[in-house]
């Protein structure tokens, strides 16, 4: 049964090629790990350009792209892309980010995502630092508050 929902999953490849094929050079190298990893890195600077003048389309397809990774909805030929995503994207999103443009970066960042991508954020930050956009972060998305009841109804 494993083996079917593998095949029905896009392959990263494939998937990269259609929305960033700019890159078919990283994209098509014969080595995964290089391709992947190389991949994010050109796209965490592309991410950065695109915040910094404003097109949330393009960062937010950035973003869509690492998180398909993260969360394992893309087949690989073996290498753990769902890492890859983490080290080489998400915890560089705030690098050298000053907090006035905090609001342009978590405009592109789904809740869900900032959730499984945190704790790549919460192992490369400075903790002072994580706890600043952590805070930030549980305001923008309106987590409760610690000790706060939500309701299920």
């Amino acid at each position: 049964m494993q083996a079917a929902c593998r095949s029905e999953r896009s392959h990263w490849r494939a998937d990269a090629l259609r929305r960033f094929p700019d890159y078919e050079e990283f994209i098509s190298a014969t080595d995964e790990e290089y391709a992947i990893y190389n991949l994010f890195f050109q796209l965490l600077e592309e991410f950065e350009d695109a915040v910094t003048r404003r097109h949330t389309d393009r960062a937010s397809k950035i973003i869509a792209f690492g998180a398909s990774c993260l969360r394992g909805e893309l087949a690989s030929d073996g290498e753990d892309i769902a890492v890859a995503a983490g080290v080489s994207l998400f915890e560089h999103l705030f690098d050298d980010v000053a907090q006035t443009r905090w609001e342009a970066v978590f405009s592109c960042i789904p809740r869900d995502t900032y959730d499984a991508c945190r704790q790549y954020l919460q192992h490369w930050m400075d903790p002072a630092e994580f706890a600043k956009v952590d805070a930030y972060a549980r305001t923008k998305y309106a987590y409760p508050s610690a000790g706060a009841c939500v309701s299920l109804d």
